[in-house]
């Protein structure tokens, strides 16, 4: 179901272009970049008797959306991405949802180089987990990273988006630790209006 939704949601954001340029529709000029792609994550699930537990990695998706409209370098970035694992005792999945600051620090024809800090929420939600892992929870996030754009056309580039994210977790004990989890997106990148 929320993948047929998805796929709605998309047409009608691909259709309103078109429909807009068929009634004669003059839209203001957006300046949007759309992001999606696979992203993996590794990370440690909890602590146990004071030692971290074994680093996992978690796989998923990442999309984002960034708004170019104020400034041709700075934007507002949304970005919301999803991991889970099902493996070796942990049943875990976690969403992340984030806003913040991007900027473009270098762009020729066909390569791109853009930096983004963000901060939002992190669900974490384990169906099972290990002696001393991370209990069901909403906590604060602070993300950064670096995004390399090749660009195969003028509004299409395979993108490559390496990161870094903070998150504060409470163990099962009651201690808060500060997690850190590294999360890896390879996708494509939609550009929408000049800049």
């Amino acid at each position: 179901m929320s993948t047929i939704l998805h796929a709605l949601a998309l047409i009608a954001v691909l259709a309103v272009p078109r429909v807009c340029a068929q009634t004669g529709y003059q839209a203001p000029n957006l300046k949007l970049e759309l992001f999606g792609g696979f992203s993996t994550a590794p990370m440690e699930p909890g602590r146990a008797n004071g030692e971290g537990l074994s680093r996992v990695r978690l796989n998923g998706w990442t999309a984002s959306v960034t708004s170019y409209q104020v400034f041709r370098r700075w934007g507002l970035t949304a970005e919301v991405s999803g991991h889970s694992r099902n493996k070796d005792g942990l049943d875990v999945s976690t969403q992340t949802f984030l806003f913040g600051g991007t900027y473009r620090s270098f762009e020729r024809k066909r390569f791109a180089l853009t930096g983004r800090i963000l901060a939002g929420v992190n669900r974490w939600d384990p169906a099972s987990i290990p002696p001393g892992g991370y209990l069901t929870q909403n906590s604060f996030t602070f993300a950064f990273g670096q995004s390399v754009d090749i660009k195969l056309a003028e509004q299409f580039a395979i993108r490559v988006q390496p990161g870094l994210a903070f998150i504060r977790r409470t163990e099962a004990g009651g201690d808060r630790k500060l997690t850190l989890m590294t999360p890896l997106s390879v996708g494509v990148a939609f550009k929408f209006g000049k800049r």
